[in-house]
Formats: C-alpha cells, sequence, structure tokens
C-alpha cells in the first residue's frame, strides 16, 4: 500500500491501517513514522491482542463479530486509550474458500470526521480480494500446465 500515492498519501496524513488475523491478533501496522512514537506509547505492537476480551470494544471486534463492516468513533471504544480513534474496518474474504482470512482496519487519531473512510477501506479490501482471486487463477492454470500424467 506505501507504494500506491493515493493511500500513501493517505498514511502521510496520519491515517494508518492495522491487519489482523481471524482471531484478533495484529498482523501489520502499516502507519507513517510519525506515529512510532504514540503507538510504542500505547503499546500497540505485531502480535498484540485487539480481541474483545483483551482490548474491550473495538472496530476490529465488532467486524469479528458482526462479519462486516463496520464504523466506531471516539467515546463509542471501551479501552481509554482508543477515546481519540475514528476507525473502520471489516473482514477480507477470500472467495476461493469462501473464508474470511482476515480484518483490515482504518484508523485516524483526533479526526472526527471520516464521512469517506468507510468507501476508502472497502476499495483497498476489494482490491486485496481480487488479488487473492487471480493470484488463485494464475496457480490453478500454472498447475494445470505443469501436471504430467505418468499413468
Amino acid at each position: 500500500m506505501k507504494v500506491n500515492l493515493i493511500y500513501n498519501g493517505l498514511i502521510k496524513s496520519g491515517y494508518f491501517f492495522i491487519l489482523c488475523d481471524t482471531e484478533g491478533y495484529i498482523i501489520k501496522l502499516i502507519y507513517d513514522d510519525h506515529l512510532a512514537n504514540y503507538f510504542k506509547k500505547i503499546n500497540l505492537v505485531e502480535g498484540a491482542s485487539l480481541r474483545l476480551e483483551d482490548s474491550g470494544t473495538n472496530a476490529i471486534n465488532l467486524a469479528m463479530e458482526y462479519k462486516s463492516r463496520v464504523e466506531i468513533c471516539g467515546e463509542d471504544h471501551y479501552c481509554e486509550l482508543l477515546k481519540n480513534w475514528y476507525c473502520t474496518a471489516m473482514p477480507i474474504i477470500n472467495y476461493n474458500d469462501t473464508a474470511i482470512i482476515a480484518y483490515l482496519d482504518m484508523s485516524c487519531v483526533n479526526y472526527s470526521n471520516i464521512n469517506n473512510q468507510s468507501l476508502v477501506l472497502k476499495n483497498i479490501v476489494t482490491q486485496i480480494e481480487k488479488y487473492l482471486s487471480l493470484k488463485h487463477e494464475i496457480n490453478y492454470v500454472l498447475g494445470k500446465l505443469i501436471y504430467v500424467d505418468e499413468g
């Protein structure tokens, strides 16, 4: 995402992305360097849990619960550390297996106008899902070309 100018602009302007596995554990944080000290201070690191029982109500665990796109703003978060976050999260689906494989959260801090955040996140997730589908199709075709029947 950092190589795409549009998403790079979002990251530079203060948005960040949290990719979680299906259990709610952080796989990857994508953010601008100016947020590094903030994340270190609140101990938001890869491997940390955003599950309900570990961090209270947040967009990731609501998306996990409802298996759909969710927005949550500021005071609606349970955890005091997240009270100034404005978040949108949604599942990433591998349509080849018809299974949710991860959750992606797009967030910003101290910015209460998230009117287009949901649409931007939906576009990102759609691109990821298309990539997964295309990769599956290429692997399928290559597998058929490489397969040699020795019988």
